[in-house]
């Protein structure tokens, strides 16, 4: 008893030290675009936490978020990077699973599934990140997994300290989110019962 009790207690103190990383500076993947288009590149390296985000429309809600650096072009024909923020709101999360247990793997022909994390939405698209190795991969999974579920709880018992400790908030210019206040709390909490009706 006293070994799967040890080895539950180091499985659980894994995932709250990466659970650390993602919800602070983030956390360094791979992030794989869907095949669609063979010009496009389909591998960008990307660090990614989780924040609670304005997601443009008006809704702010917690999310997946990271900066994609793609090379462009300007008049002059010379290259300059730009980055573009993309993210997915925690609350279209349908599933996390490993890439190896998904059938989807065609649209993401460079992905190790060894060491990659699919993530399915509830409109069924889905988002593919690879870690370094297979070790990383599940520590992203689990720690994303106990993430959600935590926050979700938290949210649904009102329990705005937990949620504050758990999230960054969103320092970009385009956002009037500042630090985890009352207000937002009740518009995240709107956010998820919103959701939650509609699927």
């Amino acid at each position: 008893m006293a070994p799967r009790l040890a080895r539950l207690f180091a499985v659980i103190l894994h995932v709250i030290y990466n659970s650390k990383d993602i919800t602070g500076s983030g956390i360094e993947l791979e992030w794989h675009r869907p095949r669609s288009n063979p010009a496009l590149r389909l591998v960008f390296n990307v660090r990614i936490n989780i924040q609670i985000a304005d997601t443009g429309d008006g809704h702010i809600e917690p999310s997946l978020v990271w900066e994609v650096m793609e090379e462009n072009h300007g008049r002059n024909r010379s290259k300059y990077k730009a980055p573009r923020r993309e993210s997915i709101s925690l609350f279209d999360i349908a599933s996390i699973q490993r890439a190896t247990d998904s059938l989807n793997l065609n649209a993401f022909p460079h992905a190790i599934p060894d060491h990659s994390v699919l993530i399915t939405l509830a409109d069924s698209s889905c988002f593919l990140f690879e870690a370094p190795d297979i070790e990383n991969a599940r520590k992203f999974m689990r720690g994303l997994r106990w993430i959600e579920a935590r926050m979700t709880f938290n949210i649904i018992v009102g329990n705005m300290d937990v949620c504050s400790e758990m999230l960054i908030t969103d320092g970009d210019e385009h956002s009037c989110i500042g630090d985890l206040t009352a207000e937002i709390f009740q518009k995240v909490t709107n956010e998820l019962v919103d959701k939650a009706a509609n699927y």
